[in-house]
């Protein structure tokens, strides 16, 4: 399926969020862990880390996302459960370190469409206050799309290839790359076996930000499930400032 469409994405403003309960954040790690929670699946979903609830603003929405929520660090028991009742959909043990960011992507309801990225954003964030440009923004690309097998991707200006992506499989993401920000920029990904763009569509971003692009559903899907991507700004706030 070959579709273009002038895209307004609702952007997912990545800030800061913390939980005060004694149970989320231990008094002596000034620097904890902080992870934002991406929710492509269809369902409605929270977060608990050892049977805690972590996401206590409000539930994680289909396409919705976290801002960064600061965890134990260590090795923890995370559960993902359906908002408005008690089942759990999967438990996974994830290590975290202190004074590290990092996404969880939830791609399913089952732990195999369950993975992490660490979010190297101190980095990311020197990287454009040393680069000498104003219209400069970074970007990654994320393949959460599970049943998609490996994706090939291309950024685009004017016909000018500015980005170009190869076998990013399902789990994985690309660093964050240096791009002109001012300009719009077209977007198209492909699956591996295929010339013709799944995906074809412009993107506006504003310079002097940091950009994550996520696929979600399936190429075979409709509705809420159908191929896609989605899109998060990510804003890092030390919590010990």
């Amino acid at each position: 399926m070959n579709f273009r469409i002038p895209i307004l994405l609702i952007i997912v403003m990545i800030g800061f969020s913390a939980c005060k309960g004694k149970d989320t954040v231990p008094p002596s790690d000034k620097n904890p862990p902080e992870v934002i929670v991406v929710n492509t699946t269809t369902d409605t979903v929270n977060i608990y880390q050892n049977n805690v609830r972590q996401n206590n603003t409000s539930s994680i929405y289909p396409d919705g996302a976290t801002g960064y929520l600061p965890f134990l660090r260590g090795t923890q028991n995370f559960q993902i459960r359906r908002t408005g009742t008690t089942d759990v959909l999967f438990t996974k043990a994830v290590a975290l370190d202190s004074a590290t960011n990092y996404t969880f992507f939830v791609a399913g309801t089952t732990a195999d469409k369950f993975f992490t990225t660490v979010d190297p954003i101190t980095a990311a964030f020197d990287t454009l206050e040393n680069n000498g440009s104003v219209f400069i923004g970074l970007i990654r690309m994320v393949n959460a799309s599970y049943n998609s097998g490996p994706l090939n991707v291309t950024m685009s200006t004017n016909d000018t290839v500015n980005i170009n992506i190869k076998s990013l499989a399902f789990g994985t993401t690309t660093p964050f790359m240096k791009f002109n920000a001012s300009q719009n920029q077209e977007v198209k990904i492909y699956l591996s076996n295929s010339t013709i763009a799944q995906l074809d569509t412009t993107i506006a971003f504003q310079s002097g930000s940091i950009y994550t692009i996520y696929t979600k559903g399936s190429p075979t899907g409709t509705g809420n499930s159908a191929f896609g991507i989605g899109i998060t700004t990510n804003q890092y706030i030390p919590l010990n400032q």
